[in-house]
C-alpha cells in the first residue's frame, strides 16, 4: 500500500512540477471560448489554462485548482465547434469534481491493493466518469453534430498520454478498443432517446391542436 500511493504521489509532483513550467494560454479566442464553456456548465471557479505542448489532446489536471492542459499545435486541425466539444468534455470533468473522486479511488485502491474489486472498481469508476463527460457534451451540442463528436473519440483513441496515473482526465483516457465501443454505443442511444423523446413532443403538440380545433360545448350550469 505504501509503495502505491508513494508511486501515485511521485507521479502527481513529477506531473505537477513540470505543468508549473507550461505558459499560460494567451490565445484571446481560445480563452472566450473556455470562459463561455463554463457558463454554459455553470462553473463557478475558472479553471487555470495551460498551454501544454507535449500532451496531444486536451487534459484536466488538479485536485483543488484543476488545470485545463491545451496543446494549442494539436487542435489546429480542429474547427471551433469540435474545440467546444472537446472543452465541453474536459470541463464537465471540472464541473464535477472527477480528478479529485478518481485521486480518493485510488488512494483507497491502494490500501485495498490486496482486493481484485478494488481494481475494478476504480475502472468501472473511470469509465463512468469518461461516459459522464461524454453525455455533458451531447447533452450541449445539436443532434446532427454527436455523429462529428463521435468521430473525434475515435480519431484521439491511438494517441497516447503521458502520466496517466496523475489524476488527469481527458477525451483519451477510455481508448481501449471495448471501452471507446461503449462510449460510441452510447452516444447512438442518445441519439435514437432523443429522437424519440422529439417524435413525442411532436404528437403530444398535433394531440393538443387537435383538441383544441374541435368544437367546444357549453354547459350550463343549474342552480
Amino acid at each position: 500500500a505504501t509503495l502505491l500511493i508513494g508511486r501515485s504521489l511521485i507521479t502527481y509532483i513529477r506531473f505537477a512540477l513540470r505543468l508549473k513550467r507550461c505558459p499560460e494560454v494567451t490565445d484571446q479566442s481560445v480563452i472566450d471560448l473556455v470562459l463561455r464553456v463554463c457558463d454554459e456548465l455553470k462553473i463557478g471557479r475558472r479553471p487555470k489554462l495551460k498551454e501544454v505542448p507535449w500532451l496531444s489532446v486536451p487534459a484536466v489536471f488538479g485536485l483543488f485548482q484543476p488545470v485545463v492542459c491545451i496543446p494549442l499545435a494539436g487542435l489546429q486541425e480542429l474547427s471551433q465547434d469540435q474545440l467546444k466539444w472537446v472543452l465541453l468534455h474536459e470541463l464537465g470533468h471540472v464541473r464535477r469534481r472527477d480528478p479529485l473522486v478518481l485521486a480518493i479511488a485510488v488512494f483507497v485502491r491502494a490500501v485495498h491493493w490486496f482486493n481484485p474489486l478494488a481494481w475494478l472498481t476504480v475502472s468501472r469508476l473511470r469509465a463512468c466518469m469518461e461516459l459522464a463527460a461524454d453525455e455533458i457534451v451531447v447533452r450541449h451540442v445539436p443532434e446532427h453534430s454527436v455523429a462529428d463528436y463521435g468521430r473525434i473519440l475515435v480519431h484521439f483513441a491511438s494517441v497516447r498520454l503521458e502520466n496517466r496515473a496523475a489524476a488527469v482526465m481527458g477525451l483519451i483516457f477510455m481508448s481501449a478498443n471495448k471501452s471507446l465501443k461503449k462510449r460510441i454505443v452510447m452516444l447512438e442511444v442518445h441519439r435514437r432517446r432523443s429522437r424519440r423523446l422529439q417524435y413525442a413532443a411532436a404528437l403530444i403538440v398535433l394531440v393538443a391542436a387537435a383538441t383544441g380545433l374541435t368544437e367546444a360545448q357549453v354547459v350550463e350550469m343549474s342552480e
